[in-house]
């Protein structure tokens, strides 16, 4: 998971909602910088009524703090306790008028309940290279051989029999960091997102397909950076051979019939940093991940819809999404460093939460947890990434200070 802050250095060339937001966040940090409370607070509200991002609403309520409105701050505070968010603000100085309130107690017991590490994993396995910083992962549907994909070394790597090999080479067929990955239906396939961000290719991005068993590139879909810079990120198979893939840097959902071999957009919307999809075959529905939350498209007639939560939580921050007997598993940020594993039960219409169930949070191990596959009834995901560490020219920030990236796996029934 990356903080909002480095969110906002990759969307600098998104149209639309994104290029809004951006401006208002900037406006938003320059009158932190100056701490103008009062402008902090209007710039800060603009962008609440955009998205209700959680390390947003923290900072507004720090503003009102400062600006002596006490009881907006704890409103707000309370907000973000409710969803069941972890914040330490005992040591936060700029909330220090609260501590004399009735309600400042109350609120420090609840956020320190919400800090609580929920464990339900175990190790499935580990790889060797600590430099590989992983990004995807997925799997055989029988679970006897698993994918991961490296973004510092632009590689695929097959872990089978508790052995691991290098199944796509670095820079084969002049693939960039592989990201997301899925095996086709009839398992004979595995297509990738991958992207550049070097200085000659910079914003290129493309759908890789490779054989199986061999390795064999099939083909491959490339988006140059004419028109604008992309970054394919996710991505889902339907079972008509066509691949829906999230485009984080354009903001765009796109999909690729293998038929027919062209890239079109799916829907005119525009995303904030699209990221994880799932999708609903029974419904023929898609589900997108992106900075605002949740949206739902039917592939009959491309409506979007927003989903909602009955009871408090949020929808931000989500990463790998995966769909799984009428609920959502999602690898999800709190804004806060601290990350968690959710099951998002849907309703009826399968376009409302009605139920969230935290499977796993803040456990010690994680760092920087990505994605994963389902397998049977078991959830894998990659724990330890250290994605952070990669820096735009593919040097590593602190190699000696990585550790050896670890996969983990909880059980869903």
């Amino acid at each position: 998971m990356k903080a909002l802050i480095i969110m906002l250095l990759i969307v600098l060339s998104l149209p639309g909602l994104a290029q809004t937001f951006k401006i208002n966040y900037e406006q938003f940090q320059q009158a932190l910088t100056k701490e103008d409370y009062n402008d902090c607070i209007e710039k800060g509200n603009q962008l609440l009524q955009m998205v209700r991002y959680p390390s947003i609403l923290y900072k507004v309520a720090e503003c009102y703090c400062q600006a002596d409105s006490v009881n907006k701050s704890l409103g707000l505070l309370q907000e973000l306790a409710g969803k069941g968010l972890p914040y330490d603000i005992t040591s936060n100085l700029k909330l220090d008028k609260l501590k004399g309130t009735t309600a400042y107690g109350s609120l420090v017991e609840q956020f320190a309940r919400n800090a609580k590490p929920v464990l339900g994993s175990e190790n499935a396995f580990v790889l060797d290279d600590v430099r590989m910083i992983p990004e995807g992962l997925t799997a055989t549907a029988d679970g006897k051989r698993f994918f991961i994909s490296s973004l510092a070394q632009r590689k695929i790597v097959a872990y089978e029999n508790n052995r691991q090999k290098d199944f796509i080479l670095p820079g084969q067929n002049r693939i960039w960091m592989v990201l997301g990955m899925k095996i086709s239906a009839d398992g004979k396939s595995i297509w990738v997102c991958s992207a550049s961000e070097n200085a000659r290719h910079n914003g290129y991005s493309g759908i890789f397909g490779f054989d199986l068993n061999t390795g064999r590139l099939i083909k491959k879909y490339v988006l140059d950076n004419k028109s604008t810079e992309h970054l394919f990120n996710d991505l889902v198979i339907a079972p008509n051979n066509t691949i829906y893939f999230t485009d984080s840097k354009a903001g765009k959902v796109y999909k690729l019939s293998l038929t027919e071999g062209h890239i079109t957009p799916l829907v005119a919307h525009d995303f904030i940093y699209p990221n994880g999809i799932a999708f609903d075959e029974k419904r023929n529905m898609l589900y997108v991940a992106d900075r605002t939350g949740i949206t739902s498209i039917d592939l009959q007639t491309n409506a979007l819809t927003a989903l909602t939560t009955v009871e408090p939580g949020f929808l931000n921050y989500i990463d790998g999404l995966y769909f799984y007997n009428h609920s959502l598993i999602g690898i999800q940020g709190t804004g806060s460093d601290k990350d968690r594993i959710v099951r998002l039960y849907l309703n009826e219409s399968g376009q409302q939460v009605a139920r969230i169930q935290v499977l796993e949070s803040f456990h010690p191990d994680y760092v920087e947890p990505t994605t994963g596959a389902i397998v049977n009834n078991e959830f894998y995901f990659i724990a330890i990434s250290q994605v952070s560490q990669l820096q735009p020219d593919g040097t590593i920030l602190n190699p000696g200070q990585l550790r050896k990236p670890l996969i983990k796996k909880i059980r869903l029934d």
